[in-house]
């Protein structure tokens, strides 16, 4: 990843885009870039306090368990948003897991990388605080921060057909997370009825 490109990510971060140049340089400086395959988990509940990221490009989903133990999607994650910030502030056990949804790339911070940019940068650490308190006030008023998204649809192209095995494995990897329905002929024919026949 070429540092133009890391620096347009960090710029177009809610987070950290109104940092100085030369700020945002020194945290590029600190950004180790790998890839999470859709699927993987990024970050587990209740795990120790690590490192964070920035999105780069893909998406992601925060989910964490009620009381009951089934898993609620609290969130979603999109390029240029910061995961992992609260276990930065409190030093305190992860709050949700961040599972892909697609393919990512994201970009690493340690701990100690940005405790450092913080005594540096006083801003980055207002920035990072207005960032946690905006999650927490969606999550109060049950709305998901950084997502427009209210359906998605996989549809082939050109002239095509979808695998089947294909749309149930990817049916059953984001049904853990959000609501599917896999519509086919058979589906429309179940809920709709038979094609209706023209009388006029």
């Amino acid at each position: 990843m070429g540092e133009i490109d890391a620096l347009g990510y960090l710029k177009a971060s809610a987070t950290f885009g109104d940092l100085s140049d030369p700020v945002l340089k020194r945290l590029h400086a600190c950004l180790v870039p790998f890839t999470v395959v859709a699927g993987d988990v990024l970050i587990e509940e209740g795990e120790p306090p690590g490192d964070a990221y920035i999105v780069a490009a893909g998406r992601l989903v925060a989910s964490t368990l009620d009381s009951e133990g089934k898993s609620i999607v609290v969130g979603e994650i999109g390029e240029g948003d910061l995961v992992g910030e609260m276990s930065l502030l409190t030093r305190s056990a992860r709050t949700a897991t961040v599972t892909a949804i697609r393919d990512c790339t994201v970009l690493r911070m340690s701990a100690e990388d940005f405790s450092q940019i913080i005594i540096e940068e006083p801003l980055a650490l207002f920035d990072v605080t207005r960032t946690v308190v905006r999650r927490l006030d969606h999550l109060i008023h049950d709305r998901r921060p950084g997502s427009a998204i209210g359906v998605v649809a996989v549809i082939p192209c050109g002239s095509g057909v979808l695998e089947r095995p294909f749309v149930d494995d990817l049916a059953d990897m984001l049904s853990s997370h959000v609501r599917t329905a896999i519509v086919d002929q058979e589906r429309v024919t179940v809920e709709l009825g038979d094609e209706p026949t023209n009388d006029g």
